[in-house]
């Protein structure tokens, strides 16, 4: 049973009433996004603001025009009025009939055939052959080449084309760059008034009514906390006690805005918001925003002043509720720039020291009646873990969701770029659950000030998973020896991972729940829509996983486009009592973040995978364990998931050594186990041990055997086009092969492709 066999396709519908439609609807124009993969559906948001929840994948390109109808419920795309300039990575090849084509290339193999519009006979394309190539789509079959780069499989090249395909790797517009020679380097007193947590104005000499007031925070002793390697610091914090023994938090969170904006720099918002977010590789990063803005005066960066915008709460530390907050203005100087690995030190090694500074802490300012402020960093981190304990406390009474996942993996490039060195699992410590707490408290504290000045905003919304989603989690449940009872709900959820903790395989089923679980998407009412009807569900919470009733994003204004939407939508509320953005021009930014941060998720995984494969290379023969996190039978593969997070692809012939009938094997529904002779053979959460056979740069993936007494041979990349041209040519001839079969099998348009497939010449040389 192939992998689309084990999915429902659900029929999404608009959230319009539909209780009077009985035809066709008239003709709409919109904007359609789509939201993820076959079965994630999409949605067309129109200028009115109308939106239009329809089924997956109509083969049509995220971001295009299109032109359609509703028509008994469900939405009909009839043609596409003005296709959005797609970006497709691929191959150039000339096929058995002697034309040459555009193949689109992906971890699946070759893909859509398009004709090129280029000359064939130009330097752009004669130099194509064997290369990673990348193309426009024009239309729904053709494409423009414009970008030759290295061989297939050239680790960085490979790695440029995926950056230039997402159109991460495009320069600044010469309009963004004159405004970006106009923002200030440091600080710009004389653009703001300065004045105390009071109101009272400092400067005096230069104060002006028209200016915006910060209050001067920079006495305070905030510290960011992050990677080790980051050159961003979006978010600093801080946390003192007050008169009643109440936790007071601080979130500075860097005030982009301020200096990138619709107004003063036009085209820098617009292109930073086309980006969406940035996003972080081997080899580096590609920022939302310049460098100068993302590493320079909108960094946090220790020891130098910075306008923020600070959410300022104040905590119970019996109940860990907020029971106080404000968002402020203020300028922070960071006393110090500290890794996650350097606080899960100092906590460790002054644990007693830091539950004892809490609590003198409490005791002097109750004694006294008024603030206490923390005199060291010791004292600072200890304040800021006993608030964050008490979020989570507060967060864990709650029918709030936390899940043991695989930590992220390091990987070190050799000093010429060519190859992976190494790989390291990321330890998950304390220290980033500490961040995590504080952030999320402050993102549901501005999501909630967003709701009480506009009935719209940018909200992160998490809603209820499909029913395929559920019901497939029952059968991973009732595999492992659960109780199969979850009915979507996540009160339920919670309650059967915690009754799974003990279980061998928790760590599977966890991992398989956040899979079952609906992905997360940008929406502008604090609500999440029905997957089936894509009507508001207006009794729901927003973010249903935190149990949150209201959520945001905020903290990462440097990052994500979603935080500056909301960063500025309550800047200027604050000074001009007015909300800049309408509905319309909200809930297509909003589709467009949640299409854009998919793309750049894939990508980032497509690179990952990419890097695994050539590490691997220097590792062919070694053995590696895992537990078999998918089966899929599209491929007829068994992908199990190492410690290093590598995913290792195992033919499931592998498994069935020595016996006879190899291809009699069934999958059951959800591809959850593999089935020979009625007997269970195969299933998730299952451990093995297997010798690494090779890998396959183009393919992005790594490959596994039980053929131990095997010496497989180490795979070399061969830096020269016309060997990877042969190996492409190949591939196409096995494509047609398979599709043969499928057409034999299906009965149609066999004679046709047989008629190609007879014809099997490349260059004068007959195969």
């Amino acid at each position: 049973m192939t992998k689309d066999n084990q999915l429902e396709n659900y029929v999404f519908k608009n959230k319009v009433d539909d209780s009077s439609d009985s035809g066709d609807t008239g003709v709409k124009t919109g904007v359609f996004y789509k939201f993820g993969g076959k079965h994630f559906g999409g949605k067309i948001v129109c200028d009115n603001g109308e939106e239009y929840v329809l089924s997956a994948d109509p083969k049509v390109v995220s971001g295009s025009v299109v032109e359609f109808r509703r028509s008994n419920g469900e939405i009909i795309i009839e043609r596409v009025v003005e296709l959005k300039q797609k970006r497709v990575s691929g191959v150039i090849i000339k096929t058995p009939s002697g034309s040459i084509k555009f193949i689109e290339k992906d971890y699946r193999g070759l893909g859509k055939e398009y004709i090129i519009s280029n000359d064939p006979n130009s330097e752009l394309i004669r130099g194509g052959f064997g290369r990673t190539v990348n193309a426009v789509i024009v239309d729904d079959n053709m494409v423009t080449v414009d970008k030759v780069f290295g061989v297939v499989g050239n680790l960085r090249d490979d790695v440029e084309a995926i950056m230039d395909r997402i159109g991460m790797s495009q320069n600044w517009s010469d309009e963004a760059l004159k405004e970006l020679e106009q923002i200030p380097e440091e600080v710009d007193y004389s653009s703001i008034n300065l004045t105390d947590e009071d109101g009272e104005i400092i400067n005096t000499e230069t104060y002006n009514p028209s200016k915006p007031n910060y209050i001067d925070l920079r006495d305070k002793m905030f510290c960011t906390i992050d990677p080790d390697d980051c050159q961003d610091m979006d978010d600093a914090v801080y946390t003192e006690i007050d008169e009643n023994g109440n936790l007071v938090t601080y979130a500075a969170i860097a005030d982009v805005t301020e200096y990138i904006n619709p107004i003063k720099t036009p085209h820098l918002w617009q292109e930073a918001l086309e980006r969406g977010l940035s996003i972080y590789y081997p080899y580096g990063a590609q920022d939302m925003l310049p460098h100068k803005i993302a590493s320079g005066i909108c960094s946090l960066n220790e020891g130098e002043d910075r306008l923020t915008m600070c959410v300022k709460t104040v905590i119970d530390p019996k109940t860990g509720k907020r029971i106080g907050g404000e968002i402020i203005h203020a300028v922070i100087n960071s006393k110090k720039k500290f890794s996650y690995n350097q606080v899960q030190k100092i906590l460790d090694e002054n644990g007693d020291l830091i539950e004892k500074s809490y609590n003198e802490a409490v005791k002097s300012a109750v004694g006294e009646g008024k603030n206490y402020a923390p005199k060291d960093l010791v004292e600072t981190l200890a304040l800021n873990k006993k608030a964050a304990e008490c979020l989570k406390k507060e967060r864990d009474k709650r029918e709030s969701l936390s899940f043991d996942t695989k930590q992220e993996v390091k990987m070190t490039l050799s000093k010429d770029g060519t190859k992976i060195e190494g790989i390291k699992v990321k330890e998950n410590i304390p220290a980033t659950g500490m961040i995590e707490a504080l952030m999320v408290n402050a993102n549901e504290f501005v999501a909630e000030r967003v709701n009480t000045i506009s009935k719209f905003g940018v909200y992160r919304v998490h809603g209820d998973p499909n029913e395929y989603k559920i019901d497939k989690f029952n059968a991973i449940l009732q595999h492992f020896g659960e109780t199969p009872s979850w009915d979507g709900s996540k009160k339920k959820l919670k309650a059967i991972l915690k009754k799974a903790k003990s279980n061998p395989n928790y760590d599977m089923i966890s991992s398989c729940a956040i899979m079952c679980l609906d992905r997360a998407k940008y929406g502008v009412y604090p609500h999440p829509f029905d997957p089936k009807t894509g009507e508001i569900m207006w009794e729901e919470k927003c973010h249903s996983a935190l149990d949150s009733e209201y959520y945001a994003h905020f903290t990462s204004g440097i990052r994500r486009s979603a935080d500056l939407l909301v960063q500025y939508m309550l800047k200027i509320y604050e000074r001009e009592g007015k909300i800049p953005f309408d509905e319309a021009e909200l809930k297509k930014m909003a589709a467009h973040i949640t299409a854009r941060e998919k793309e750049i998720d894939d990508a980032e995984k497509e690179i990952k995978d990419l890097c695994f494969a050539a590490y691997v290379e220097d590792h062919v023969n070694e053995f590696v364990e895992g537990r078999v996190c998918e089966i899929d039978g599209d491929t007829n593969t068994v992908v199990i998931l190492t410690d290093l997070n590598m995913r290792v692809h195992i033919p499931i012939e592998e498994f069935f050594r020595g016996s006879k009938n190899l291809d009699k094997y069934t999958i059951d529904q959800f591809g959850v186990a593999i089935y020979k002779d009625g007997i269970e053979a195969v299933s998730l959460g299952q451990k093995f041990k297997c010798k690494l056979a090779g890998s396959d740069r183009g393919l992005r993936q790594v490959y596994g055997s039980f053929d131990f007494n095997k010496t497989f041979e180490k795979p070399k990349y061969n830096e020269n086009a016309n060997v990877e041209n042969r190996k492409i040519e190949l591939q196409y001839l096995k494509k047609i092969d398979k599709m043969i079969k499928e057409a034999n099998r299906q009965g149609k348009y066999a004679q046709q492709i047989l008629n190609e497939r007879s014809n099997k010449k490349f260059g004068g040389r007959n195969k």
